[in-house]
Parts: structure tokens; sequence; C-alpha cells
């Protein structure tokens, strides 16, 4: 009976981290590559933006839940797991 519940607990475990296995997808914006992960259906967008130096897939499957009844964007700052880094500092036009 433990092992039943040990093999079923590792199901569990794997399949939670696979829940969020969306293709990552790569755009060039001013010369910066940004990696992001567009999914889900619906007719209003939810954008996950991670800070704090993570990644977009610091969100666990929470995405992919709401992907159920809007679309989905995730991304990854420039710098950030792959993306690649830019030298000017993000600005906001006043």
């Amino acid at each position: 009976m433990a092992m039943i519940r040990i093999l079923c607990l590792f199901i569990l475990l794997f399949a939670a981290s696979c829940s969020f296995a969306q293709p990552v997808q790569t755009t060039i914006i001013n010369g910066v590559t940004i990696q992001y992960k567009l999914f889900g259906k619906g007719n209003i967008t939810v954008v996950f933006e991670a800070g704090m130096g993570e990644g977009m897939d610091n969100w666990g499957s929470i995405p992919q839940s709401v992907s159920k009844f809007a679309k989905v964007l995730c991304y990854n700052r420039p710098g950030i797991n792959g993306a690649s880094e830019t030298k000017e500092l993000a600005t906001v036009p006043v």
C-alpha cells in the first residue's frame, strides 16, 4: 500500500511539472530578443509578468488554469532565461 502511495505521489508531481509545457516562442523588439508563450482561448488576454529576476515559468500552473477561459501571454524580461540583455534602462514617456 505504501508503494502505491509513493507511485501515485510521483505521478502527481510529474504531471504538475508538465502542466505549463507550452512552446516558447521568440521575437525581436528594438534589437532585443524576447521569449514568450501565448496560448489559451477567450475574449480577454491575461498577461503574466514575472519580476524579481524570475522567468515566466515562475508562475507554475496558474497560466494553464487561466488559459481555460482567457488568452494567456507570459514572457521573460530582457536578460532572463535566455532572452537577450539590453544596455538601455526601461523608460516610460511622460
